[in-house]
């Protein structure tokens, strides 16, 4: 069964994740939370990731399919993250 796919909802929702993104790798570089420990960067990243992942969830709950397709596009968002938090 083939989904039909709103490009212009999903673009919108990628974009605002993406700015959502840039905010927090900012948060972590430019603020008081650089002074974090490794520990307690890890911990911020897995719930930044954890946050990010579960909007995409249920921005696109009704469709299990379209979670997972999205979801792929971002496999390597929470070692981006990491990357930039380690920076």
């Amino acid at each position: 069964m083939s989904v039909r796919v709103n490009h212009k909802y999903i673009s919108s929702f990628l974009n605002k994740l993406q700015a959502k993104v840039k905010t927090t790798i900012n948060q972590v570089k430019y603020s008081s939370a650089t002074t974090l420990s490794t520990q307690e960067r890890i911990s911020f990243q897995a719930n930044e990731t954890f946050t990010i992942h579960k909007s995409i969830h249920n921005y696109f709950k009704r469709d299990m399919g379209k979670v997972e397709t999205i979801s792929k596009s971002f496999k390597n968002l929470d070692t981006k993250i990491g990357d930039e938090i380690g920076k």
